[in-house]
């Protein structure tokens, strides 16, 4: 089970580089609009190394830590900050 979660997890990091990418070079008209997409692009990665991390201790075993992890302070505020960029985008 859990290696078919981490290949859906892989195959969506790989199509949001894809549409990030595509986005920046087909739809991005302003320097707002560019940075709002750099604020989100750099908020997700930081979000997937934390996943990854924590991924990578529970095939380790680690369970407990990986939990702490995912529920940390520092993942619930880059995922505060990924909603708030991603609402003031979509205005």
């Amino acid at each position: 089970m859990r290696r078919g979660a981490r290949a859906m997890f892989d195959e969506d990091r790989v199509e949001l580089v894809r549409l990030l990418t595509d986005f920046a070079d087909a739809r991005v008209t302003s320097d707002h609009g560019r940075r709002l997409l750099n604020d989100f692009r750099s908020g997700s990665q930081q979000w997937i190394d934390h996943a990854e991390r924590a991924m990578a201790m529970a095939d380790a075993g680690r369970q407990q830590e990986a939990t702490a992890l995912l529920f940390s302070p520092s993942i619930a505020g880059l995922g505060g900050r990924l909603s708030e960029v991603s609402r003031e985008w979509i205005r």
